[in-house]
């Protein structure tokens, strides 16, 4: 008579720990792609930021200025020069 040997305890386990790890590289996986996503986000909103701080620092090296006086009239307040006609691009 030929006797198949069943699997024993050792191969169970091992069983075990190959499904365990495999599915615990898939989680981490899917966690490290979040991670990128986010610091792929973070790393954009850096981007901004530092693109606001230089606008804020030339502004403020601007402040007191004629020019700024002037920016901030035409800007903020709607005022304009005297003689000087504004257009309005209605297509907007």
């Amino acid at each position: 008579m030929n006797k198949r040997k069943r699997p024993g305890l050792g191969a169970l386990i091992f069983l075990a720990f190959v499904i365990y790890f495999s599915v615990t590289l898939v989680n981490q996986q899917k966690l490290l792609d979040v991670k990128k996503d986010q610091y792929s986000s973070l790393q954009s909103k850096i981007r901004e930021e530092s693109r606001i701080y230089k606008e804020l620092l030339d502004d403020f090296e601007m402040i007191g200025t004629d020019e700024y006086i002037e920016k901030i009239a035409r800007e903020k307040l709607g005022m304009v020069k005297n003689n000087e006609k504004i257009f309005v691009d209605i297509n907007n």
